[in-house]
C-alpha cells in the first residue's frame, strides 16, 4: 500500500516546530506557550501526614480499649458483689 502521490499530505508538526525555534531565537514567547503559573502550587508533607493518621488511629485504638476495660469491668462488678455477699 504505497502512495505516489503526497502532496495530500501536511505536515503540521514541522511547522509548529519551526514557529517554535523562530520564536526562540527572536527572544519572544511562541504562539499557544502556556500561561505562567500565578500561585506557586501547594506541596503536601505525605511523612507528617502519615505522623498524624498514625496518631489518630493510635488515638481511637486506645479509647476504644479503654471503653472496653470498663465495659467489662461495669459488668464484672455486680458478680464479684453478688459472690461476696452469698459468701458472708
Amino acid at each position: 500500500m504505497a502512495v505516489e502521490d503526497l502532496s495530500g499530505f501536511y505536515d503540521h508538526y514541522r511547522e509548529a516546530l519551526e514557529g517554535l525555534i523562530r520564536a526562540k531565537a527572536e527572544g519572544t514567547k511562541p504562539e499557544g506557550a502556556p500561561a505562567e503559573p500565578t500561585a506557586a502550587p501547594v506541596v503536601v508533607d505525605l511523612m507528617s501526614a502519615l505522623l498524624e493518621s498514625v496518631e489518630s488511629a493510635r488515638q481511637a485504638r486506645v479509647k476504644t480499649r479503654s471503653f472496653c476495660y470498663w465495659a467489662r469491668t461495669a459488668d464484672a462488678a455486680p458478680r464479684v458483689r453478688r459472690l461476696t455477699a452469698r459468701g458472708a
